[in-house]
């Protein structure tokens, strides 16, 4: 019932991520040409659907600095952001499902090597606003500030350690809050072609995890600001993006009669997505 009552969480959180995602009405700047006066009806909204394969890791340490796990692998997701502007000013969102199994290797909790597998289903969102200043005709920056978040399911597989013992795996439930701050640019390399880059901080506010381990506790490891960019290409109807991000949590409280807790851990990943791209 509780595995239930999550993945429902889950499935309403990427159902209301992607209504977010697609937020906005066709908006069209009208530019008054010097020579006739006479209107030209700019572009200005597009829409994206995209795939994405994510190189994932997870790791753990103690409270000395000694690796307790590591987890890495392939995670892969589905897409869909939008982004429209208003003369210098705008919105854009994005929501990301994504899932995979990837590889486990960490130890039990008397210190015994155990490998095993965990698998990983999520959703992920954000929306921010954005301020856009021309440049030239093939050159604009922008500055954003908005927010994110990601609810996702961490299930380690039971397996057993080097000695042949049993090593029982558990779940937990994560819930990430931040704030988004950055900057970026597009450059416009030929009339169906865009060129853009984006570098920020992510600014966590909130952070929850539920482990499911010898019953069911709650811990609030504190998130870390850490930094995110990506580049990529706008091509027709084409759009690929490389992504970089890492997410920082440091060691929570210990919670329960067992005083469990979740130790200080960091995650990298690295993004190639391509997709679809409609513009209005």
């Amino acid at each position: 019932m509780t595995n239930a009552r999550y993945m429902a969480g889950l499935a309403f959180a990427a159902i209301f991520l992607t209504a977010v995602s697609g937020y906005g009405r066709q908006s069209i700047v009208e530019v008054k040409e010097a020579s006739d006066s006479k209107t030209v009806a700019t572009q200005q909204r597009w829409f994206d659907v995209s795939f994405r394969l994510q190189q994932f890791t997870w790791q753990e340490y103690s409270d000395n600095g000694a690796r307790l796990l590591k987890e890495s692998g392939m995670l892969y997701g589905i897409s869909t952001g939008e982004r429209e502007v208003k003369k210098n000013f705008g919105m854009r969102s994005r929501s990301t499902v994504f899932f995979g199994k990837v590889d486990y290797d960490g130890q039990n909790q008397a210190g015994t090597p155990v490998t095993s597998g965990t698998s990983y289903l999520g959703v992920e969102g954000n929306i921010d606003l954005v301020a856009v200043m021309p440049v030239d005709d093939t050159f604009k920056i922008r500055g954003f500030a908005g927010l994110g978040g990601a609810i996702w399911w961490r299930d380690i597989k039971d397996s057993r350690d080097i000695t042949g013992q049993p090593a029982q795996g558990y779940s937990e439930y994560w819930l990430n809050a931040l704030g988004r701050l950055g900057f970026g640019a597009d450059a416009r390399l030929a009339d169906n072609a865009v060129l853009f880059a984006d570098f920020g901080m992510k600014i966590p506010f909130y952070t929850q995890n539920r482990i499911m381990m010898l019953g069911s506790v709650t811990v609030r490891p504190k998130g870390k600001s850490t930094p995110f960019a990506e580049i990529g290409c706008n091509w027709g109807n084409i759009t690929m993006c490389l992504n970089y991000d890492t997410s920082k949590f440091d060691k929570s409280n210990s919670v329960g009669q067992y005083q469990i807790y979740q130790p200080r851990s960091e995650e990298n990943n690295l993004n190639f997505s391509i997709g679809w791209l409609r513009k209005f």
